[in-house]
């Protein structure tokens, strides 16, 4: 019992978006996009803002229009000093100041009589860099913010500064900004990946330049879409199903038969909700595949009183495949790997919309029932909604 309240709770957890990813790093795991006024700041590796102890910090060149490409709030960089036990950084407007002092972690304003400004955090050093908490810098200089993670920023941070002259208000900015935040994903991707001497094997990302302009509206009715689900790792089945139900969607969910023992609920609700089932069976021999099918069809009889004709053979290495469909079997063949394979849910759903992007006709996403996977399965199933995929069921007669 308790191991079930366990999985309800990380799966309403994922669903609502609260739980951080569990996987190991990836390419995006640190992404926040920053925009000033209407302009969103290129993505860089050494300029990337952080999240530190809940407060962003971004590199100073952002506050000034000479280092920024030329957006003026009205704040100026005031250079940073070193020697003689020294290590402050100043930044100021044209009526005030703020002089951060590297060593001692003291904010001044030395124009208002050196006072200690103690509502102000210290300053850090990253990538060499002066980095300012930006959000009391803002609102020390009257300057406005905006903090969102949401679709239209690609389900990235994104923090924006603002000051009396820009016209856009915060909603209609991140809506119009999405094709440019998509663009300055590519470039940062297009640099990271270049940088990789191994690239993830488990779930290679399509090049940068196909990846699709503008999401939200496009008219892709002619790609026939199907969606399976390796229910093998037993961490979010659930949650898998809760995002399949909240979008109305079905899917095909692949069980192994040697894991079945203890899914008998899972498999149940999976029935009942009119998702297909399949089963995963060995591709080493056509006898290891036909026992396989027996011993899950007799788990599925008892189970939920059905049977499948459908598989996904692993590691075919006997033409396993070719002979079941000459016995009839529908066989899952999958052309978008969507298994995590380490990744972040984030980093999992941007590499299945990137690839999803690229197919013309045809497009068979095969994911797993992975903490990552049921993250990014939301995000996946609002695009294909959205952007009109023909979403169809991958039955026997489809495959």
């Amino acid at each position: 019992m308790k191991k079930r309240l366990t999985a309800a709770l990380c799966a309403a957890l994922l669903l609502l978006g609260l739980l951080l990813p569990l996987a190991g790093a990836s390419w995006d795991d640190k992404v926040i996009f920053t925009a000033v006024n209407y302009t969103v700041m290129p993505l860089t590796a050494d300029a990337m803002p952080e999240l530190v102890g809940g407060t962003v910090y971004v590199p100073y060149t952002v506050f000034d229009a000479s280092l920024n490409g030329g957006v003026d709030v009205g704040l100026f960089n005031g250079g940073q000093k070193r020697g003689n036990g020294v290590n402050t950084y100043t930044i100021y407007s044209r009526n005030k100041n703020l002089t951060f002092d590297l060593n001692t972690g003291l904010v001044w304003d030395y124009i208002d009589a050196g006072t200690v400004q103690e509502n102000i955090p210290r300053a850090i050093i990253r990538n060499g860099k002066v980095y300012l908490p930006a959000a009391s810098v803002c609102k020390y200089f009257g300057l406005g913010t905006y903090y969102v993670q949401n679709d239209d920023t690609l389900g990235y941070p994104l923090f924006r500064i603002k000051n009396e002259n820009e016209g856009l208000d915060d909603k209609t900015f991140v809506s119009s900004a999405r094709a440019v935040l998509l663009d300055r994903l590519k470039t940062f991707y297009n640099s990271q990946v270049s940088q990789s001497a191994e690239p993830s094997q488990d779930l290679p990302v399509p090049p940068v330049s196909s990846l699709p302009a503008e999401s939200g509206g496009q008219d892709r009715s002619g790609v026939r879409t199907y969606l399976a689900v390796r229910c093998d790792t037993g961490e979010a089945g659930d949650a898998v199903l809760d995002a399949l139900k909240s979008e109305g969607r079905s899917a095909l969910l692949l069980f192994d038969p040697e894991r079945m023992k203890g899914q008998d609920e899972l498999i149940r609700r999976a029935v009942g909700e009119g998702h297909a089932v399949g089963l995963l069976v060995p591709g080493d021999s056509l006898e290891a595949a036909q026992a396989a099918i027996e011993k899950g069809n007799r788990l599925l009889e008892r189970m939920a009183l059905t049977r499948s004709r459908i598989v996904l053979v692993e590691e075919d290495t006997a033409e396993v495949t070719v002979r079941l469909q000459e016995l009839g079997w529908g066989c899952w063949r999958s052309n978008l790997n969507g298994i995590p394979g380490g990744r972040s849910g984030a980093a999992t759903a941007a590499a299945v919309l990137l690839s999803l992007g690229e197919k013309t006709s045809l497009a068979r996403i095969l994911m797993d029932d992975s903490y990552a996977a049921a993250q990014a399965l939301p995000r996946i199933l609002h695009t294909i909604r959205t952007d009109k995929y023909n979403c169809r069921l991958a039955v026997e007669t489809e495959l």
